[in-house]
């Protein structure tokens, strides 16, 4: 710990306890108090390390530690060849305090948090926490890569194991770690305790008032993190009968006039009492760490207004402004009075007065606490220097503001796997791909299986708008914009608003939306309220996904489709009807990515319902039906198939087929004789379809039927 620096101001603070208790008993317990060295700066709890022989905190309250890396496992890396992407993760264990503690709470990495206080990380991780309580057995990751009899169990000691942390978001390096760790329910004066038992000393009277939030005992000494807490609980070194201990209030002893009168024969009992004004700090300024501002480093400071010495105090505090405040203005006004001595000579009677008693002089109102005592020849040689007194008030302490940047959750990817009978972008047919997720999902790497190989397909980034149908969708038409129907959409809070553009605009591409198996476009987004709104001014069917069907129960999934954010994966005709794996690899996805699958159609092979049918009875009792076929370029009704087609030519009454044919051309007449020769008489009235012939969903390739 950096050091308390109160040696400007002499016994400050009732004297340095090194110099107390060597005063007192010698060596007598100088290894067991103060044989421990620990790391400098309160601070330093801040800032991991991990080289060999690094000490490890005891935390004590609550506070906000990096610990100390303790074990870990080569980086892994992830990717395809010739991608350009790298993704690497590793495996790692952090001690965080050489005692045991109660749970863990928030995680930052380079200061900004990972994990909430609920627990939910923004980073693809798993973690293990090892309080060191009990029975604590090894970690299995560690057993499984050391081997039982080499893997330690750490008893007694806190630790955490990162099981495939994800690196991407710190520059695929270890990030500096910190966590907020709950270590016990205790006070000052209980963790005061606690380091004095270790020491095999003990405290008396110190009372639970919670004068901080945490500690972190890591100090030079044993000794020095005794100072500090004994400082904070309001405790003095005392030695009563013999026994070294602290305690808050030392033993009282009233001196007559007469005591100071004794004389010995060649020496004299007598009083001296010095008055050290010009060595009285004029400042005194406490570093802490404050748990109202994600425990980041704070300073009270109280002046005095007046010249003197400015006393800096820097520990592995944690607490409050008004805590911390408090603090300072007690340790200012102890070391005002500090620099106030009184030198006594007793008289062998008083040899029962020791170190930490407290001593009236008979008519004075001052109380003087001995900090040093020695005895040669007959007479008692003390020192004292003068007790505080009064009640201190509460002062009002500002912590100032904090804008801390809380964990975003990240969410699994959501990946929208489809095909469209006409292709988004220019290219071979495809399987589109699509990333979104709920709010708080960012980016995802995605990944196709292909025979076993993981192929990478690219990176999505961006989050759309999203919601579900608050109630149905009906039918509409294809042709023309659909004023009558209007999409009702409930979106999901967090998630960005649906807007509204121009026709001309939408007639570009903009407002692309999937619901169910239709792309559709909207024009208009009415914002209703409670997350409702209302997209109107529809053109349905978009890119030949009509054929699905155009009306959608109450509860279906509606997600903005930006075509600038697909990705696109090549569909090779022998591998129509398979079924294609895709796994999207983000922070808050599971380990290997999230799995999304799609039986694949070839909707891009399957050639395309004719347009423009048209069927008509002639005079003569001639029959005829003429089409238009339809290409994918545009899928405008003047783009012809550039290659021949074949079709399928049906009439259809209520009983059933009656009459099929397969055409190559785009039209087909059947004179009377014609229709007597197939059907036994002229065709009554009924139905005729026709369908291009080859593979894929009937209602993609089978135009809209026509009466006759």
């Amino acid at each position: 710990m950096a050091s308390v620096v109160f040696s400007t101001v002499g016994q400050a603070l009732g004297g340095p306890l090194g110099a107390a208790v060597g005063a007192a008993v010698g060596g007598t317990v100088d290894g067991a108090l103060f044989g421990r060295r620990g790391p400098a700066g309160g601070n330093d709890l801040l800032v991991q390390r991990s080289a060999y022989g690094e000490p490890l905190p005891r935390l004590f309250g609550r506070s906000r530690v990096a610990g100390v890396l303790i074990w870990a496992l080569p980086m892994t890396e992830s990717g395809s060849k010739g991608t350009g992407r790298r993704g690497t993760a590793m495996s790692i264990a952090i001690a965080l305090s050489s005692g045991p503690i109660r749970s863990i709470g928030r995680i930052w990495a380079d200061g900004r948090e990972i994990r909430d206080a609920d627990g939910r990380f923004e980073t693809a991780t798993t973690m293990r926490v090892y309080t060191g309580r009990g029975r604590q057995d090894p970690d299995p990751l560690i057993v499984a890569a050391e081997g039982i009899e080499h893997a330690p169990a750490y008893r007694g000691r806190a630790y955490v194991v990162f099981e495939d942390l994800a690196l991407g978001a710190f520059g695929n390096r270890i990030p500096n770690l910190s966590f907020e760790v709950d270590a016990d329910a205790g006070v000052p004066g209980d963790w005061l305790r606690t380091l004095l038992g270790e020491a095999d000393l003990a405290s008396a009277g110190v009372d639970r008032a919670a004068a901080a939030v945490g500690y972190g005992a890591s100090g030079e000494t044993l000794g020095s993190d005794v100072e500090i807490l004994a400082r904070v609980a309001e405790a003095d070194v005392s030695y009563p009968q013999g026994v070294l201990r602290f305690e808050q209030v030392g033993r009282l002893f009233e001196l007559p006039v007469e005591a100071l009168g004794v004389a010995d024969g060649s020496q004299r009992a007598d009083t001296m009492r010095t008055w050290a004004a010009g060595l009285r700090p004029g400042s005194l300024s406490i570093d802490y760490l404050d748990p109202e501002r994600d425990y980041q480093a704070g300073r009270q400071r109280v002046d005095r207004s007046r010249t003197g010495g400015s006393v800096v105090a820097s520990a592995p505090l944690v607490a409050t402004a008004a805590q911390a405040g408090l603090l300072a203005r007690r340790w200012l006004r102890d070391a005002e009075n500090a620099v106030d001595t009184l030198d006594l000579t007793l008289g062998w009677r008083w040899l029962p007065v020791s170190v930490g008693d407290v001593i009236a002089l008979s008519g004075r109102p001052e109380r003087w606490r001995v900090v040093r005592r020695d005895v040669r020849g007959l007479l008692v040689h003390l020192q004292a220097s003068l007790v505080p007194h009064g009640v201190l008030l509460q002062a009002v302490s500002d912590p100032g503001r904090a804008l801390p940047a809380p964990a975003a959750i990240s969410k699994p990817t959501r990946l929208m796997l489809f095909e469209t009978p006409v292709p988004l972008r220019p290219g071979p047919p495809a399987i589109w791909v699509a990333a979104n997720g709920d709010p708080g999902w960012r980016s995802a790497a995605i990944i196709r299986l292909d025979a076993g190989i993981a192929v990478f397909v690219g990176d999505v980034a961006g989050a759309n708008p999203a919601g579900e149908l608050d109630r149905p969708l009906g039918p509409g038409i294809e042709q023309f914009w659909d004023e009558v129907n209007a999409l009702y959409v409930a979106v999901f809070p967090g998630t960005a608003p649906f807007e509204s553009r121009s026709p001309d605009a939408v007639l570009g591409g903009a407002n692309l939306l999937r619901a169910g198996d239709e792309l559709l476009q909207f024009r208009e987004a009415q914002p209703i309220s409670g997350g409702l709104v209302r997209l109107s001014g529809l053109l349905r069917g978009r890119f030949g996904t009509g054929f699905s069907g155009r009306q959608h129960e109450a509860g279906v999934r509606v997600e903005l489709v930006r075509s600038d954010r697909l990705l696109s994966s090549p569909i090779q005709l022998d591998s129509v009807g398979s079924r294609q794996i895709f796994f999207a690899e983000g922070r808050g996805d599971p380990a290997g990515g999230m799995e999304t699958s799609i039986v694949t159609q070839g909707l891009g092979y399957s050639p395309l319902a004719p347009c423009h049918l048209r069927a008509e009875r002639r005079a003569d009792g001639s029959i005829r039906t003429s089409w238009i076929a339809r290409g994918r370029n545009g899928f405008e009704w003047s783009n012809a198939e550039p290659e021949p087609m074949r079709f399928r030519w049906r009439f259809r009454t209520l009983e059933g087929v009656q009459i099929e044919q397969e055409v190559q051309g785009h039209a087909l007449d059947l004179s009377v004789a014609d229709q007597v020769a197939a059907l036994g008489t002229v065709l009554p009235a009924g139905a005729i379809e026709v369908e291009a012939v080859g593979d894929g969903p009937y209602a993609l390739r089978t135009a809209a039927p026509v009466l006759i």
